[in-house]
């Protein structure tokens, strides 16, 4: 028998065992940073996702060497690869669209969207958006702000009322502050803050310009869209750990607002 027949038959059987082990340790991987997850940032919906899809791996990597050679088998491993390429090409090209800025420095208000808070504390993730609305106003001091936020079943307080104490412990004038804080999805956020700025502005055209999470940019530009704000974005990066979580929450939000526009 020829050796190299020899080597290329080897090295296909070892494709199986590479895809178990790949699978169950992407799996495990998963599963820990989930279950890390709950004592670092408030239980949600990227966090069940995240368990689940690791749970999923797993299972794909447990039953492989049983299952491989049956037709339903090979056929749900090629959904499936191609579902996780799809969710990330569309991750991909959400954040890289969240992270090109469009704002002039010139715009008559800002909104900052909420991102849940620890009781009374902003969250890493909420103090990235703050901190890029500071640094903003610091070029543009005319503008107004509305922190946008109602509270969740996890918090003290609104997340309204916490951002707006961020932001004045770190210099922005209380005057210079609109607290809306009835808002429970990032559609009412934005909904309900044009409400105020068309009572504020009294008929006038304003500017606007949307602080968010660069994953988060995409939807709320096209839900302000929806609102009739006349908008632009300026976006704060994601937390490096939360990266996994908030993603791939993103990513169903996003398909879900394709679906039902909300």
């Amino acid at each position: 028998m020829n050796p190299s027949n020899i080597s290329s038959k080897t090295n296909y059987n070892k494709w199986p065992v590479v895809f178990r082990c790949f699978s169950i340790s992407i799996g495990i991987v998963l599963v820990v940073y989930s279950i890390l997850m709950l004592f670092l940032m408030n239980f949600s919906f990227g966090i069940i996702v995240t368990f689940f899809l690791g749970a999923l791996f797993m299972l794909i990597g447990a039953l492989d060497k049983r299952l491989r050679s049956v037709f339903l088998w090979k056929l749900f491993k090629y959904v499936f690869t191609a579902v996780i390429v799809f969710m990330l090409i569309t991750i991909s090209v959400i954040v890289c669209y969240g992270r090109n800025d469009n704002a002039k420095q010139n715009e008559d208000a800002v909104i900052v969207l909420g991102a849940g808070i620890n009781g009374e504390a902003v969250t890493p993730q909420l103090a990235g958006r703050l901190n890029a609305a500071i640094e903003y106003l610091a070029s543009n001091t005319s503008a107004i702000v509305i922190v946008s936020g109602g509270q969740g079943p996890q918090e003290s307080i609104t997340e309204a009322l916490a951002m707006e104490r961020f932001l004045v412990e770190n210099g922005i004038a209380p005057e210079q502050i609109i607290k809306e804080e009835i808002s429970l999805s990032t559609f009412t956020n934005l909904e309900n803050s044009k409400k105020i700025l068309d009572a504020l502005f009294l008929g006038k055209e304003y500017k606007t310009v949307i602080v968010t999470s660069d994953y988060h940019i995409y939807r709320a530009n096209e839900m302000s869209k929806q609102v009739g704000l006349d908008a632009v974005h300026l976006h704060s990066k994601t937390v490096w750990y939360e990266m996994p979580v908030s993603f791939l929450r993103e990513f169903f939000a996003v398909i879900k607002y394709w679906f039902v526009k909300s």
